[in-house]
């Protein structure tokens, strides 16, 4: 099941880079000859967006929901659909967190589609 966003932290997702995992299965005969075949039907996508945050507060808050509800990437995460949709989905932190700057401190996360 997955966790909220902590309400504590604003959701204002920037900077947004994706790629396409690979889906494609590839069978090499020794004629030479390939053969692919799909992996999964649709393809899960991998995320990645930054994130401000612009007080020490929120910064806390951050990090206190990453470890104590987010269990360091344990659980999954519910929240909104990153490509636009009109409805939220599931998603599934893949690397530690990485934060630079002084105020506002930049926040870089990366996601999967579950």
């Amino acid at each position: 099941m997955a966790v909220e966003w902590s309400a504590n932290v604003n959701m204002k997702f920037y900077g947004m880079t994706r790629a396409t995992e690979e889906n494609v299965i590839k069978t090499q005969f020794e004629s030479g000859r390939e053969r692919y075949r799909l992996k999964n039907s649709s393809p899960k996508i991998a995320f990645s967006v930054q994130l401000d945050l612009n007080t020490k507060a929120e910064e806390r808050a951050f990090w206190d929901w990453y470890n104590d509800t987010l269990l360091s990437r344990t659980e999954t995460v519910y929240l909104p659909d990153f490509l636009g949709g009109t409805t939220g989905k599931e998603y599934r932190m893949t690397e530690e967190p990485s934060i630079e700057g002084q105020r506002p401190k930049v926040l870089t996360l990366t996601f999967k589609e579950i």
